[in-house]
């Protein structure tokens, strides 16, 4: 029974230090300057589900630290193209949703991630200025970009997608 003590008190102590580190990166994630038009979506240590609805999207920021994320862009419209997202994701997940005929640019740098876009807009990555770019890291994570017509499927065989049925 000593012998499960010692080891037991490294992972308790373990835990209160990614409790304590995770509340400290939300404030500092919480406390971005952020401008009209723009989104700081956080999640660490838990889940965000952010809905944009604005005429005027300019980007932001999002972050999912050992968290999750979902950004819903359906209802923002861009006046100036391109708005950029800068993202963090660590251990955790992000999935935005972005409007049919948006032209979506994925810049990210992925380490041990796992990037899936699912959106379809219609034209080349070669073609016109994009609506929305996509930067920051993505570290043992995964990112998910999808449009309003496909739900998400996650399964033990990977990452999927299917139309949404109407019933």
């Amino acid at each position: 029974m000593k012998m499960l003590i010692k080891p037991l008190m490294f992972l308790v102590a373990v835990q209160v230090v990614i409790i304590l580190l995770g509340r400290v990166l939300k404030g500092r994630y919480l406390s971005q300057e952020i401008g009209e038009g723009e989104i700081n979506a956080v999640g660490v240590t838990g889940g965000a589900d952010e809905k944009v609805v604005t005429t005027d999207f300019k980007g932001g920021y999002l972050r999912a630290v050992t968290g999750g994320v979902k950004l819903d862009l359906t209802e923002a419209n861009i006046v100036d193209p391109p708005a950029t997202i800068d993202m963090t994701v660590v251990m955790g997940g992000a999935e935005i949703i972005v409007p049919e005929g948006w032209i979506v640019k994925v810049e990210t740098r992925n380490k041990f991630a796992g990037v899936h876009n699912a959106h379809v807009s219609g034209l080349s990555d070669d073609e016109g200025v994009p609506d929305l770019i996509l930067t920051g890291k993505v570290i043992m994570g995964g990112l998910a970009i999808v449009d309003n017509k496909i739900d998400l499927v996650v399964s033990l065989k990977g990452l999927s997608t299917r139309p949404i049925s109407s019933d």
